[in-house]
């Protein structure tokens, strides 16, 4: 959600009520003026979230424990393939599924 709210620009002092949820509402695609956000993106957006790499903390240490970037670098690359891989199979079988509304 912090993401979401930092890509909105919503730390200028908007309120719990309206802020995130009816931005997200009221965003609509330039080109087709359907909804940027429906339930099949919501649900990419979580496939992503949980399986790229969040922490580069962790990679950071990773580096220091290993003594090289071999191994970091690897790790930061697999989880980024991983996870739009895996996006972009959910996004297609949803769609094949009819769950994009839109």
């Amino acid at each position: 959600m912090s993401t979401m709210g930092t890509i909105y620009d919503l730390g200028s002092g908007e309120g719990p009520r309206g802020g995130l949820p009816e931005k997200l509402r009221s965003s609509r695609d330039p080109v087709t003026g359907a909804s940027a956000f429906t339930p099949l993106t919501g649900i990419c957006i979580m496939v992503y979230y949980v399986l790229a790499m969040q922490c580069f903390s962790t990679v950071a240490v990773m580096r220091r424990e290993t003594n090289g970037w071999k191994w970091p670098l690897f790790q930061v690359a697999y989880m980024t393939a991983l996870a739009y891989g895996m996006t972009f199979i959910v996004f297609r079988v949803g769609t094949a599924m009819g769950i994009g509304g839109g």
